[in-house]
């Protein structure tokens, strides 16, 4: 099965969706373990948000199976699933003070109002809001608010915890201020959690699976660590945010090593570069670049660089530009813009995706 990692609590197994004859979800194939954490990365309308709102029972897929702890959820009312869900938008009730939106979710479940009370209690504690139980909706920060909608999500004790964009409501500041809070909140919690993000530093941070997704399709799925090193595809890369991607062809294998040429290199022979020529194209070789500073920017703690440099500097036979970019620890000297420079290639920075050279 593609996609699939072993799982023993969540399973979404060969799921398609589709609206109005147009296929928004292709062949999804999750799997998640009890108490683990996954986000699901990638661009506005990739289906991120689609797929989470089926795992809720909030939207019915037009075939595949969604199974929780082996039992089949198609058929089980979004109610009866014991998950819960934190929206972008926090959903709050301006009526009730922090207390009561907190206690709603036990209230519907008919719990008993002295179990209520210690509950809520425990919610206040865990997400830090004791002083402020007492307090309107209107009178807290956005932070807060957040907090409080995690504090009725978790009141409950859902099987499930899902965050759609739970920090896309904040300003940037808060949201980096608030990311730790909530990780570290959730992981007291020890529910099995999916978020929902564009944001790569969310998703890395919050879990520990990443799955990518793009136009309705899964392109990987990954610990942060071995996604950032080790993208799977040239679509993968782009939305990580990989610029230095270079075109071009695998001509050979020898030693463990496998040579890629540019599409504008030229070929040693008509046929191609056979086995027997890679010893001489890899003499050819070099992992010096040398290129012209185009521009460079001061970032804090490094210095963006872009250099024009042609693919001659860095493959035999090449013949056209390129721009790459580089990131420079901000104490080391950088010529001036319009000045040549001289840059050390690190072999173990190069990687292949699929026929692409990055």
């Amino acid at each position: 099965m593609k996609n699939t990692l072993l799982i023993q609590e969540l399973v979404v197994k060969e799921l398609f969706f589709r609206e109005d004859s147009e296929e928004i979800l292709q062949d999804i194939n999750i799997s998640l373990n009890r108490g683990r954490s996954l986000s699901l990365l990638g661009p506005s309308g990739c289906g991120k948000t689609t797929l989470l709102r089926i795992i809720a029972g909030l939207e019915k897929p037009y075939s595949g199976e969604i199974l929780f702890r082996g039992k089949e959820m198609r058929g089980v009312a979004p109610h009866l699933r014991n998950f819960g869900m934190m929206f972008q938008d926090f959903a709050l009730f301006p009526h009730r003070n922090v207390s009561e939106n907190i206690s709603f979710g036990l209230e519907m479940k008919r719990v008993a109002r002295k179990e209520i009370s210690s509950r809520v209690s425990e919610m206040l504690e865990l997400v830090n809001l004791e002083r402020q139980a007492t307090r309107d909706i209107c009178e807290l920060s956005g932070g807060e608010r957040q907090r409080v909608a995690l504090a009725r999500t978790l009141a409950p004790s859902p099987d499930l915890i899902m965050l759609d964009e739970p920090l896309g409501a904040l300003d940037r500041r808060l949201r980096e201020r608030l990311l730790s809070d909530l990780c570290t909140i959730l992981r007291k919690s020890r529910l099995t959690t999916i978020w929902v993000t564009h944001d790569q530093s969310e998703a890395f941070a919050a879990s520990d699976l990443v799955c990518v997704m793009n136009s309705g399709k899964v392109e990987q799925i990954d610990s942060p660590e071995n996604l950032y090193h080790n993208p799977a595809n040239r679509t993968v890369a782009d939305f990580l945010g990989f610029q230095n991607i270079i075109d071009g062809k695998k001509i050979g294998e020898k030693g463990g090593m496998i040579l890629i040429m540019p599409d504008a290199a030229t070929p040693v022979s008509e046929d191609g570069l056979s086995l027997s020529h890679v010893e001489e194209f890899s003499d050819g070789f070099s992992d010096i670049i040398t290129g012209i500073v185009m521009d460079s920017s001061f970032q804090g703690a490094i210095r963006r660089i872009s250099i024009k440099t042609s693919m001659q500097n860095i493959f035999r036979g090449a013949e056209s530009e390129q721009t790459l970019f580089f990131d420079i620890q901000g104490h080391t000297p950088i010529p001036e813009v319009g000045s040549p420079i001289f840059l050390k290639i690190n072999p173990a920075g190069i990687k292949i995706l699929n026929g692409v050279e990055s």
